[in-house]
């Protein structure tokens, strides 16, 4: 379960305009972290997002819960992470945090390209 664009962290939204306008995470977040706290069924929760979203220095996060007081940007996210997962773990679920995949800022189709006709005429690149 999850929501396009928002993360797996409670009490915390992106402040930020998305194409479709305010992404509203927390209000799109909250029902869904409801029902895995409440299910009893749910026993394992996988937690994943794109780290680059949320760690970019530009990523614009807002408190909504009140409870972190104004933190640095980094300190907000870790703080709520950790009460998402705290939060999951008091609800009786196993909490496994997918680290992302990196990100390759390069031209990976022109590099992906070369290694692969390298290999098919046996070069050593």
């Amino acid at each position: 379960m999850g929501y396009g664009a928002c993360g797996p962290f409670m009490g915390l939204d992106r402040s930020e305009i998305g194409p479709n306008g305010y992404l509203n995470c927390y209000k799109k977040m909250k029902p869904i972290f409801d029902v895995i706290e409440e299910d009893k069924n749910i026993k394992t929760v996988f937690l994943a997002f794109h780290h680059d979203e949320y760690f970019y220095p530009n990523a614009k996060l807002a408190d909504v819960s009140g409870i972190f007081n104004n933190v640095a940007q980094e300190d907000l996210l870790m703080a709520s992470l950790k009460k998402t997962i705290r939060t999951l773990s008091n609800s009786g679920k196993e909490v496994v945090l997918i680290y992302d995949l990196p990100n390759l800022y390069v031209d990976t189709g022109t590099h992906l390209k070369k290694c692969f006709y390298a290999n098919l005429l046996h070069i050593k690149t």
